[in-house]
């Protein structure tokens, strides 16, 4: 977390338009100073080698759009010798070869996007909403990797808690989420009853976090990377940001909100840039949809 701070101090101590935006649209934003940020220094930041954890609201086409531009504007930055990964939770480790084959056809044109997602999603209808996002991915290179483990996997985990885990899938050095994290996770999963111990479904939360780390950092690289993640895993620099830091020490880790600002108020959404408990909500906010204004 130190690494990120220092550098988003530097490079965002340029003075940015405060309140009173008139357009919050595609804007970026620093929520620990409530500043607006300017692209071009999103540029600075991305000119180095990097792991940027997008956090998003899933299946919102406004959302995956903001994702294409960041990831284009990343990839836009590298040396030319470097090629950006990209890790995305939706896809599984077990199916490595056959997205690996379908990527390759992907690349050479053979597979259309939506065929492309229907073959990495082959049981439910193609999630179109994410085609711009393997676009800018084909369009720049990127590496396409799986960082997840499939539900059959982790649900030994929800039943029995993280010792009934097949301990060939444990991530090395696996750790619980941190107690703030663990109080937000209780909070989330509300009063209802639930048929396991809800630590088993923190158990099964942190797993998900601690291997979609180590799987970003599979391939040895010095380019940067890109994960693409629900928001709550990396909220507040928890879950998944947390476990890259301690396994990637030396590389800043910058965690991107990418918020759909139409159903709150402009209020509402400066009082998310930071909770008085947790701090600030990410090291960026990208805001998409314009909020109400009552």
């Amino acid at each position: 977390m130190r690494h990120a701070l220092l550098i988003l101090s530097l490079v965002f101590s340029i003075p940015s338009a405060r309140a009173g935006t008139l357009s919050w649209n595609q804007t970026l934003w620093n929520p620990a100073e409530g500043t607006q940020i300017h692209p071009t220094e999103f540029d600075k930041l991305a000119g180095q080698p990097t792991i940027f954890v997008l956090g998003e609201e899933h299946y919102n086409p406004p959302v995956q759009l903001a994702e294409a531009w960041l990831i284009t504007r990343i990839a836009h930055e590298l040396p030319k010798a470097s090629q950006l990964i990209l890790g995305w939770e939706f896809l599984n480790t077990e199916d490595r070869f056959r997205i690996n084959e379908h990527y390759a056809q992907y690349k050479d044109h053979t597979l259309s996007s939506e065929e492309f997602l229907q073959q990495l999603f082959p049981a439910g209808p193609a999630t179109t909403e994410y085609a711009p996002v393997l676009e800018s991915a084909r369009a720049h290179g990127a590496a396409l990797v799986p960082t997840n483990l499939s539900r059959a996997q982790k649900s030994p985990v929800t039943r029995g808690g993280i010792e009934a885990l097949d301990p060939t899938l444990l991530p090395k050095d696996f750790i619980l989420g941190g107690p703030l994290y663990w109080e937000r996770f209780q909070e989330a999963m509300g009063p209802h009853p639930l048929p396991y111990p809800i630590e088993n479904y923190f158990a099964a939360q942190s797993l998900t976090d601690e291997v979609m780390a180590t799987e970003l950092l599979r391939l040895p690289s010095d380019s940067s990377r890109v994960l693409i993640t629900g928001a709550f895993h990396g909220d507040y620099r928890q879950g998944v940001v947390t476990s890259l830091e301690r396994r990637s020490p030396n590389v800043p880790v910058v965690y991107i909100r990418i918020v759909d600002a139409q159903v709150w108020t402009e209020d509402e959404l400066r009082a998310f840039f930071v909770h008085p408990r947790y701090g600030p909500v990410a090291d960026l906010l990208y805001v998409v949809n314009e909020p109400s204004r009552p």
